[in-house]
């Protein structure tokens, strides 16, 4: 996924839909699952697990260091 804050749909990076949300991106970040590709709807962030139909939009979220 694109290193990059904001709200971003999942079929950006290629994907229909997203379904889990199980880990932090890794780099200070954590991902937000969002129902439209507004994200205004969340519907998961670390450690939720969503099923494939959910999921249209996603943001980064800095984690506080």
């Amino acid at each position: 996924m694109p290193p990059t804050y904001g709200c971003h749909p999942v079929a950006d990076p290629g994907f229909p839909t997203a379904r889990s949300a199980a880990r932090g991106f890794g780099d200070g970040s954590a991902l937000e699952l969002f129902a439209d590709t507004t994200c205004t709807t969340r519907v998961a962030t670390v450690h939720h697990e969503v099923p494939t139909t959910t999921a249209a939009s996603y943001r980064l979220t800095p984690i506080p260091t």
